[in-house]
């Protein structure tokens, strides 16, 4: 699944607003305002975040410059912004990592070395034998 459809997933689930429906109402501009900002912390262009949103590039310039100042002066905006800043990126290393718990990557790591340490012995042994 696509970063932002996980993201419009998450802005659905913890604020109840569909960031695509067509509404000027402020709840459902600021979640577009946080669905923007993240991305943009994420690397996404003004231009692939408008398309994700069907809204011109100019219009995420400008949630992006509101989404600075009500960061810094609503504390609801802050707190919804984090909440789902949080649940994203939880999600995103939950997706990478294939849902493994920190002991279950370290374990995992450790097999992998073990393993990758045999097959260059049996190279190295493979390589003897062919001189």
């Amino acid at each position: 699944m696509a970063k932002d459809l996980i993201l419009k997933n998450i802005i659905q689930d913890l604020l109840g607003v569909d960031v695509m429906h067509k509404s000027r109402k402020q709840h459902i501009v600021d979640a577009r305002k946080i669905y923007s900002n993240i991305l943009r912390n994420k690397g996404w262009s003004f231009f692939a975040i408008g398309k994700s949103l069907r809204k011109d590039h100019s219009t995420i310039i400008h949630y992006l410059k509101d989404s600075q100042v009500l960061v810094l002066m609503d504390k609801k905006y802050k707190d919804d912004f984090d909440t789902i800043t949080t649940v994203f990126e939880k999600r995103m290393v939950s997706i990478a990592t294939g849902g493994l718990s920190r002991t279950e990557l370290e374990l995992e790591v450790e097999r992998l070395r073990e393993e990758n340490y045999e097959i260059k012995m049996r190279m190295l042994n493979l390589i003897k034998q062919t001189k």
